[in-house]
C-alpha cells in the first residue's frame, strides 16, 4: 500500500521543504510575538482592565514581567531556528547515528546486529545531548529571569536532581515505547501503524496512571489534605461536599510542595472511573481563600461533567493513528533518507524525518486547539457558576492573575494563537453574563 503511494514522491524536495517549512513557521510566530511585545509595552491601562479592580502598578508590572519573558523566548527562537538549519543543513544527525552506531559495534551492539538496540541507544543519546545543550537556557530562566520577578523557589541542588530524574525516567520510557514500536514495524508490515497506534493508546492510558502516583513523586512531596479546623480541613470539607453534590466519585485528596519549585500555583484533576483524585498545590493553597479554591475546584470539575477530559483524549489518539498513517508513506523513501544525509533505512530516522515534513501543519493545529480548549474553559466556567461560585470564581482568577503577574490586554492575535485559556477579561465577562443568566432562571 505505502509503497505505491510514495511513488509520487520521487522527486520532492524533503530537505528544502523541512528547511522551507521551519523559517517560515519561525517567521510567522515572530510577526505574531513582535505584536504582543510592542502591546505589553503600553502603559494606557484599557477601561475593561480598570473595571477589574487592578491598579496602574500591578497592570504595568504583569506587562514588564511578560515583556521579560517574551525577550527570553525571543532570543531562545533565534537560537532554536539557527540551530536546526544548522543540524540539518551541515548533517549534524547523520554524524551522531555514525558515532553512535560505531560505538555501538565495537561493544558488539552494532546497528547490522542488534538494530533495534542500536536505534534505541541513538535516541538516548541525542535526547542526553538535547538536555545538556539546553542547561544554560533552564539556568538562566529559572535563577535570572524568575528570580528577579519573585517565582524561583529552586536550589541548585533541585535543578540539577530534577535534570537527572527527567534524563532518567525519559530514557525508561523512550526505551519502552521504542523497543515496542520498532519491533511492531520489523514484525507487522505495511499496517504496522494500527498496531503501533494500539500500543500507544495502551501505553497513554498506563501513564495516566502512574505519573501523579508514581513519577510525581520522584519530584515532589505528596501528602494527603488535613482534615480538621485549619484551613486545610476547611478547603477538604468544602471540596468533599461538592464532589457529593455533583455525584464526582472522589477518592483521594492530595497537596503537593509546588512551593519547592516555584512561587506559580496550580490544581489538576486525575483518575478513571470511581476512583477519581484533586491535586492542590500548597502555592495554591496560600494565595486564595476556601471560597474561591472551592469556585476554582468546581471550574475544573466543570470539566469533568462535560467530558472534557475524554473529548481531548479521543482527538489525541484520533491524531496520532492519522499521524503514525501518514508517516507511513515516507519509511520508505530511501531518497528522503539521503537527502537529509543518511545512508540507510533506519526505522527510527525515518519515524523523526517523516514527521518534520508536517511542519507546516503545526500552527493550524496549534490554533484550533486553543480555540477548542478556550470553548471548554467558558463552558466550566459556566458550570462552576452553575453551582453558585461565580463570585468565587471571579476573586480565584483575579487572585490568579495577580500573583502569577499574567498580562491582562493581550494582543488578540497573539491570544487567539497561542492562549488555551481565555485572557481574564474576557473570562469575567463571561461569568458576569453566566451569572445573570443564572439569577434569572431562579427568579
Amino acid at each position: 500500500m505505502f509503497s505505491t503511494v510514495s511513488e509520487n514522491f520521487a522527486t520532492f524536495p524533503y530537505l528544502n521543504f523541512t528547511l522551507g517549512t521551519i523559517l517560515v513557521n519561525q517567521l510567522i510566530e515572530f510577526y505574531i510575538d513582535s505584536r504582543q511585545r510592542s502591546r505589553l509595552q503600553e502603559k494606557l491601562m484599557p477601561e475593561a482592565v480598570k473595571a477589574l479592580g487592578t491598579t496602574q502598578k500591578q497592570f504595568e508590572e504583569n506587562n514588564d514581567y511578560s515583556f521579560d519573558k517574551m525577550n527570553y523566548g525571543l532570543i531562545k527562537q533565534l537560537y532554536s531556528l539557527i540551530k536546526s538549519m544548522c543540524f540539518l543543513t551541515y548533517f549534524f544527525y547523520p554524524a551522531l547515528w555514525k558515532l553512535t552506531n560505531d560505538i555501538m559495534t565495537k561493544q558488539g551492539f552494532g546497528y547490522a546486529t542488534h538494530p533495534i538496540i542500536c536505534q534505541i541507544t541513538y535516541e538516548l543519546v541525542s535526547d542526553v545531548f538535547e538536555t545538556i545543550v539546553g542547561i544554560p537556557w533552564g539556568l538562566y530562566y529559572d535563577f535570572v529571569l524568575e528570580e528577579k520577578w519573585g517565582f524561583n523557589k529552586k536550589t541548585m541542588y533541585v535543578f540539577i536532581t530534577d535534570i537527572l530524574k527527567s534524563v532518567s525516567i525519559g530514557a525508561v520510557m523512550n526505551a519502552i515505547v521504542f523497543a515496542v514500536i520498532l519491533k511492531i514495524m520489523e514484525l507487522a508490515g505495511d499496517y504496522w501503524f494500527v498496531w503501533a497506534w494500539a500500543f500507544v493508546c495502551v501505553f497513554i492510558f498506563i501513564m495516566m496512571w502512574i505519573y501523579p502516583t508514581v513519577i510525581q513523586p520522584c519530584f515532589n512531596k505528596v501528602e494527603d489534605l488535613a482534615a480538621g479546623d485549619s484551613k486545610e480541613g476547611q478547603t477538604r470539607a468544602a471540596i468533599e461536599k461538592l464532589a457529593v453534590r455533583i455525584d464526582y466519585p472522589l477518592k483521594k485528596l492530595y497537596k503537593i510542595d509546588g512551593s519547592k519549585r516555584s512561587g506559580h500555583s496550580n490544581a489538576y484533576m486525575y483518575g478513571f472511573c470511581s476512583n477519581k483524585r484533586i491535586v492542590l498545590f500548597d502555592t495554591l493553597m496560600e494565595q486564595m481563600n476556601v471560597e474561591e479554591i472551592t469556585a476554582v475546584l468546581g471550574h475544573e470539575l466543570g470539566h469533568w461533567s462535560h467530558s472534557h477530559t475524554v473529548i481531548m483524549l479521543v482527538k489525541t489518539q484520533v491524531m496520532v493513528f492519522v499521524g503514525l498513517f501518514l508517516i507511513g508513506f515516507f519509511l520508505k523513501e530511501g531518497r528522503m533518507y539521503k537527502e537529509f544525509g543518511f545512508d540507510d533505512k533506519i526505522p527510527i530516522i525515518g519515524l523523526s524525518l517523516a514527521s518534520s515534513l508536517f511542519g507546516p501543519l503545526n500552527a493550524i493545529m496549534k490554533f484550533l486547539n486553543n480555540y477548542q480548549t478556550r470553548v471548554m474553559e467558558f463552558q466550566a466556567d459556566r458550570f462552576a457558576v452553575n453551582l453558585g461560585h461565580g463570585e468565587g470564581l471571579k476573586s480565584g482568577l483575579l487572585v490568579l492573575v495577580g500573583k502569577n503577574k499574567k498580562e491582562m490586554n493581550p494582543d488578540w492575535l497573539f491570544a487567539t494563537y497561542n492562549y488555551s485559556h481565555p485572557g481574564v477579561v474576557e473570562r469575567i465577562a463571561g461569568i458576569n453574563t453566566a451569572i445573570e443568566a443564572s439569577s434569572k432562571k431562579t427568579q
